[in-house]
């Protein structure tokens, strides 16, 4: 008996592993980092010794990362804290010191550049960061010396404080400055300064420049510019200088017809119209070199509908004073500029639709120009724009330059371009995915409907339809004909590469699921989940999600005719089931209940078997009812979670579990499958030693509990799921058995494996937040029958059953992702394909993973190890042995009867 439960025990993880040769082949990820913002985006040495750079960014979505820019590759990534669009949030990269800095709400972190591992971090509780600003050593060295980092905070008041940049440290700190809206830092050995939004007496802001010692704790003097009615925001602020070399400040008035320039530490104000050339201007953007030993040259650009153009200002140290210099033209669409520098001189390059240009700050001529054929990303809306960049310029021998760009483009695609030539792409619009949905064959939606009326006719009728049917399939005859030499090449290896066999292997078994996802960026993409992910189309999205979650539409129809149509509506304390526009019954919990959740099964479920077959051959039939949904709903003042499950077409309660103690501010995933249904939550202690749980409860259905026993329904010709309501209330109820297991973490959303015909044993997916993690649990080891407190007997050996143990272990096994690390994975979908043993699996969030499990094994498909090959040589050998051998034996048989005569 313990031999025997040893070796259920082992075979259940092994059936989850992966081999070590079909990591990036059976599946596939993309590690994103969100769309970049253009003002911490940029080309960086991560240390004084480096040669070459990499690429940083500070996304939308919160993601701080350095990528290689020679193929694109993430070289690391850092989820800052927060995740919201709208904090506030800071990156600092000093040239020489091989550490970034960032900013988040109301933390402060210093990041290893080269490989992201965190030096220190520093928060501050109930404030918001709002600006870093680094100052070198030793200038302003206090009695340990060191390097400073400005930290501009906002909150219950204005802050400043003084880090030491090589520990986080506090050094001295300012709090009440002023009761302004903190903006941006300048730091310099020459003055440092606070620029900050005052807010003026009728409408509007001014601009208020504090200058503090940045050795000292106290402020030097403060200035208020002159800019009444022009400011309404911060968004009219167009730059803030953080170098010796342009100490100004910049903003445009709310018309944005005109360039307002002040020199830090003064308070004359420099104006300059703009040039509109007959249309309103949109957006005004200053684009300066980064490097503090660059010349003090700046750009700024517009944009005005569907054209834009720039100018380029100098700024005079010894007069300090700035002028416009000259005009980049006019040009139609969207089109980006950016500042470069080398041996302090300023570079500008100009990215169009069609074309890069290359112009020094000095004057306006072209020093060089690249003809942009194609960006090398998807699209349905033609040539994707450029919205804007950073450039790396490098200057060959003589007048020969070279230009690598990391553009933005309007389709969300972060894309790397070198001379014009396209390079690499990244799909950061795909980072955050918000809803999904698998776009299905029609070809497969025919074949399904017509299995499923032969399946519900009598023998005649089926015959003659599957008949029919085979006659009609014999039109694709001439066409599969036509592809079996590309096949057999296949087979032999002789034509394509493997990669390409690849594709065509998954065409043929029907692992290319095209699956469309909108993202919270506004676009709408179409990926082929099959063929790694690949992207076939980007466009912009005005929806944004597919369904609404206040409605819910049922997987079945009424009276289980699929022409009728079944919705909820779905509201705090009540959920409708309509039909039709009309109501068909109400279900209100109990009071101060509130619906989390309203889950049914998947859309498409085909059952193998009816029941579970025992030990001793008998059967316990499950309880099937397609029309069954589970409704979830918490108490907040009693932390209580309670689990009804409805049938949707009588409103009748056929189950309930309730569960106190329940930390109602976490997920609480559910998943309903055939006959049983789970859930995971998490659980509070009212003791504070105590640490949080994590459960996971599964619960099976059965239409009896006695073997080869349909109770009340087995008197019945037909079960439908009204029978509760016409009959009694009892009637049709099902016979519930369940367990509860430990998890070692959050479970945030659950899926199971789906096959076309529900041969395959399923398996549980959950993800796993804290793990980065999507990972397959058997079945099996989740069935509730498990014997509690006892050893299993014979006979549930033979069923695979084993002890029940609480505490449910996630083995290294069973992770779907093996070492790959899914950032922010949300929610999980499942479809069958074309192999009743695979079934393909779509992860997303702010991360993507696709891959393909076999829960039973690969039963109905050869391995990759198999040697085909010597299979068909074989063949072909037997085959000429027969020929050959055919006439030697007619020959003796011959021989033999003239003999014997």
């Amino acid at each position: 008996m313990h031999l025997g439960h040893l070796l259920a025990a082992l075979w259940i993880p092994i059936t989850c592993a992966i081999h070590a040769d079909e990591a990036g082949i059976a599946d596939w990820h993309f590690a994103l980092l969100g769309i970049p913002q253009q003002g911490t985006t940029f080309f960086h040495r991560p240390h004084a010794g480096s040669r070459a750079s990499l690429l940083y960014t500070l996304s939308e979505t919160g993601t701080l990362g350095a990528v290689n820019p020679r193929d694109g590759s993430i070289v690391w990534r850092q989820k800052l804290q927060s995740s919201d669009r709208s904090s506030s949030r800071a990156v600092e990269a000093v040239e020489g010191n091989n550490v970034v800095y960032s900013a988040s709400n109301d933390t402060v972190q210093a990041w290893g550049a080269d490989d992201g591992r965190l030096v220190w971090a520093s928060s501050f509780s109930d404030r918001k960061v709002v600006d870093l600003s680094f100052l070198p050593g030793p200038n302003n060295a206090d009695e340990a010396g060191g390097q400073s980092l400005f930290v501009a905070l906002d909150g219950k008041s204005v802050g400043l404080h003084c880090l030491d940049a090589d520990d986080g440290t506090p050094r001295w700190s300012l709090e009440d400055i002023n009761g302004d809206i903190p903006y941006r830092l300048s730091t310099s050995p020459a003055g440092s300064y606070l620029i900050s939004l005052h807010k003026a007496l009728l409408k509007g802001y001014k601009l208020r420049v504090s200058k503090f010692d940045p050795t000292s704790v106290k402020t030097a003097e403060q200035i208020s510019l002159s800019s009444d009615n022009e400011i309404s925001g911060i968004d009219e602020v167009l730059y803030v200088g953080r170098q010796d070399h342009l100490p100004l400040l910049v903003w445009t008035d709310q018309s944005k017809s005109s360039i307002k320039v002040n020199v830090l530490g003064s308070k004359s104000v420099s104006s300059f119209d703009v040039k509109a050339h007959g249309t309103k201007v949109d957006a005004v953007t200053v684009i300066t070199p980064a490097e503090p030993s660059s010349r003090s040259h700046f750009l700024v650009q517009y944009q005005a509908g569907d054209s834009h153009w720039a100018e380029v200002f100098h700024f005079d140290s010894k007069k300090v004073a700035v002028r416009k210099e000259y005009q980049l033209g006019k040009l139609p669409g969207r089109g980006a500029f950016t500042a470069s520098t080398v041996d302090g001189d300023v570079y500008f390059t100009r990215v169009t639709q069609d074309e890069m240009t290359l112009f020094s700050s000095q004057s306006q001529g072209i020093l060089s120009r690249w003809p942009i054929k194609e960006y090398g990303v998807p699209s349905l809306q033609g040539r994707p724009q450029p919205l804007h960049a950073t450039s790396e310029v490098a200057v060959r021998s003589g007048s020969t330059y070279s230009v690598r760009s990391a553009v933005l483009l309007s389709t969300g695609d972060w894309a790397l371009v070198r001379n014009g030539e396209p390079v690499w792409y990244r799909p950061e619009a795909l980072a955050d995915v918000t809803s999904a949905r698998w776009i299905e064959d029609s070809q497969m939606k025919v074949s399904t409907a017509d299995l499923a009326l032969e399946a519900h006719s009598n023998p005649i009728s089926a015959y003659a339809h599957r008949l029919a049917r085979h006659i009609g399939d014999l039109r694709h005859l001439p066409s599969t004909l036509g592809t079996m030499p590309q096949a057999l090449g296949r087979v032999l290896g002789a034509f394509g590469s493997s990669s390409a066999r690849q594709v065509q292997d998954n065409a043929a078994f029907g692992l290319n699921k095209i699956i469309e996802v909108s993202t919270s960026n506004g676009r709408h993409i179409h990926i082929d989940v099959g063929n790694a992910g690949k992207v076939i189309s980007n466009s912009a999205d005005a929806a944004g999600t597919f369904l609404g979650p206040a409605e819910v539409r049922s997987s079945a129809g009424a009276e289980n005719d699929t022409s009728a149509s079944l919705t909820y509506k779905v509201t705090d304390t009540t959920l409708e089931g309509r039909t039709d526009g009309s109501e068909l019954w109400r279900f209100t919990p109990k009071k101060q209940q509130r619906i989390l959740s309203v889950v049914s099964h998947p859309e498409k479920e085909p059952v193998a078997s009816i029941g579970k077959v025992l030990g001793d051959r008998s059967v316990l039939y499950k309880y099937l009812n397609e029309n069954s949904v589970v409704v979830t709903t918490a108490d907040d003042r009693s932390n209580t979670l309670s689990v009804y499950l409805l049938d949707s077409f009588s409103g009748s309660v056929l189950y309930t579990a309730e569960h106190k103690g329940v930390d109602l501010g976490q997920p609480v995933p559910v998943l309903l499958s055939e006959n049983w249904l789970c859930y995971a939550y998490a659980t509070e202690s009212a003791d504070e030693e105590l640490s949080r749980g994590y459960e996971l409860t599964v619960a099976e259905l059965y239409e009896s509990q006695l073997p080869n026993d349909r109770g009340p329904l087995e008197s019945l010709a037909e079960f439908k799921s009204t029978m509760p309501n016409t009959i009694t209330r009892r009637a049709g109820k099902p016979f519930v058995v369940s367990q509860t297991y430990e998890t070692p973490e959050l479970i945030s959303d659950m899926a199971v494996t789906q096959t076309t015909q529900g041969i395959t044993s399923r398996q549980l997916l959950v993800t796993v937040p804290a793990l980065n993690a999507v990972i397959g649990i058997p079945r099996q080891l989740l069935d509730p029958r498990r014997p509690v407190g006892v050893d299993p007997t014979a006979m549930q050996v033979e069923e695979g059953l084993m002890r029940y143990i609480p505490a449910l272990h996630f083995d290294p096994k069973w992770y779907l992702n093996h070492k790959e690390e899914l950032q922010d994975v949300k929610n999980m979908m499942t479809t069958p394909t074309g192999l009743e043993s695979t079934s393909l699996v779509f992860a997303y969030g702010h991360d993507l993973f696709g891959t393909k499990v076999s829960p039973s094994f690969a039963f109905d498909i050869l391995g990759s190890s198999f040697n085909k090959v010597q299979l068909i040589l074989t063949v072909v050998a037997l085959t000429v042995g027969v020929f050959f051998v055919a006439p030697l034996v007619t020959r003796k048989q011959t021989n033999m009867l003239w003999q014997s005569t």
